[in-house]
């Protein structure tokens, strides 16, 4: 009998710290959110041209080490911290020349969307994403984090690779990928140069 109760009490105080480390997110974490507020010299029209061709993304931020895309679906292959990471990432929403917001179908999961707003021939870029990061318990083993010091290197070298080629006076490059390779934003924002004016 009373090593039926010692082991009641164990298992109890057993589910009452696992119970107290989910609360408290050492178990499982809580979302996080991000928000990053960037100003560009650039027009938001050629802001959206260089983030709707994923596949060059490469060439603008450091840690992106390939992204391969097929219409609104993209796997992308980044280096944060010394470790690979990939992951399927899925458009959900386009608005030409305005926002592109996404989601990923694997772990890292998050979500996100970036917003332009133009202002004499400037743009202020919105960057927001939500996130799963590691568990601290488990983080060495789960490594499912989306620093947010990774974060603000990709922006700032997005940034710099924007100015850069305004320094430099470069045109906006034309749309040349092959239909089936290109972004569900980039085919959006081709779509719109297309269609007819109201």
């Amino acid at each position: 009998m009373s090593r039926n109760l010692f082991l009641m009490g164990v298992a109890a105080g057993a589910a009452g710290s696992v119970a107290g480390l989910w609360a408290s997110g050492m178990l499982y974490p809580r979302i996080r959110r991000v928000q990053r507020i960037i100003q560009l010299h650039r027009p938001a029209v050629e802001v959206f041209s260089a983030l709707a061709r994923v596949q060059n993304l490469p060439e603008l931020v450091r840690s992106v080490a390939s992204v391969g895309c097929r219409d609104d679906l993209s796997l992308w292959t980044a280096q944060i911290e010394g470790r690979q990471y990939h992951w399927n990432i899925e458009v959900v929403r386009v608005i030409p020349g305005q926002m592109i917001a996404w989601r990923a179908l694997t772990s890292p999961e998050h979500c996100g969307r970036i917003s332009l707003f133009s202002r004499n021939g400037s743009t202020t870029l919105l960057f927001e994403l939500e996130y799963l990061p590691a568990p601290p318990l488990l983080g060495a083993l789960a490594r499912r984090g989306m620093p947010e010091e990774a974060i603000d290197t990709a922006l700032r070298d997005f940034t710099a690779a924007i100015e850069s080629a305004q320094s430099r006076g470069a045109p906006e490059p034309a749309l040349s990928s092959p239909k089936g390779s290109r972004s569900a934003a980039e085919l959006a924002l081709e779509s719109s140069r297309n269609s007819p004016a109201a």
